[in-house]
């Protein structure tokens, strides 16, 4: 566990960061209540004395802090990639972190002038709502998108850092930037992919988005192309990957729930991916 002292040190660099002070807190019972719950525990945070979940004597706390400096490490490991923008963010009154890590020294071109860098997501929580987890995804230089990447890296999503070990982590990341040149490849495919009237309807039918939220996305321009979702359909010049960069603009730039937006990422992802 990581030391008070090396906890503060990642709090100074990350000053923005409000981070909670968990700790488990022994559970009592009967009617006073007098009889300790032997192995049982309630995380709490006792900056803010938010209840966060149940736990058992098993259960360790994995510091926010710590994950953070686990991604810092890793990153440091692989000077081949740059250095990369590491912004974690806070969620779930402090139950829920995740921490993106942008390296914007590695350009991919999807289409003139449209560049997408690499970046690594990792989650965290002490509500136990997300296991410890990484997944790899891209940032879209031309209107600040973040996305997340699919089926091309399914296996690699699914890896768990089970352990705090940033040679894991690195060796994740190596992995991943092997395989991301074929997402890229996915992605100029979807730039010359026409979507019909009836995928459109097919995809809304399965995109996370309230009918509210459906009518802002097609009233919102691309910030690229300007193109509108419905006039490029009706014209039949709306391709897949216009359509992805909508909807990941509008997630956003649109969306104020920082957790919904976390989440969104992986549904929009497998929507896409099944339009053909």
């Amino acid at each position: 566990m990581m030391e008070r002292t090396e906890r503060e040190e990642i709090q100074e660099r990350y000053k923005s960061v409000i981070f909670p002070d968990p700790i488990l807190e022994p559970l009592w019972t009967g009617k006073r209540p007098t009889e300790k719950l032997n192995g049982r525990y309630a995380i709490m945070d006792q900056k803010e004395n938010t209840f966060y979940n149940f736990c058992t004597d098993q259960y360790q706390i994995v510091h926010h802090e710590e994950v953070i400096k686990m991604v810092e490490e890793a990153v440091k490991a692989l000077p081949e990639f740059g250095n990369a923008v590491i912004t974690p963010r806070i969620m779930a009154a402090g139950g829920k972190m995740a921490v993106t890590a942008k390296f914007l020294g590695v350009d991919y071109e999807i289409r003139k002038g449209d560049i997408v860098n690499p970046t690594i997501n990792v989650k965290t929580s002490y509500d136990l709502g997300w296991k410890l987890s990484q997944m790899f995804g891209a940032y879209r230089l031309v209107c600040s998108n973040g996305m997340t990447i699919g089926e091309v890296f399914s296996r690699f999503k699914k890896r768990h850092v089970i352990s705090l070990n940033p040679q894991e982590l690195s060796e994740s990341i190596k992995e991943g930037m092997s395989l991301f040149s074929d997402q890229v490849g996915l992605w100029k495919n979807w730039a010359n992919q026409l979507v019909s009237e009836e995928a459109y309807d097919m995809a809304w039918k399965n995109l996370p988005f309230s009918t509210a939220e459906k009518e802002k996305i097609e009233n919102l321009h691309e910030q690229q192309t300007r193109l509108l979702l419905p006039d490029a359909l009706k014209r039949n010049e709306l391709n897949l990957w216009d359509f992805n960069n909508v909807l990941t603009q509008f997630v956003t730039h649109e969306m104020t729930s920082e957790l919904r937006k976390v989440e969104l990422g992986p549904q929009i992802a497998r929507v896409m991916e099944t339009i053909h």
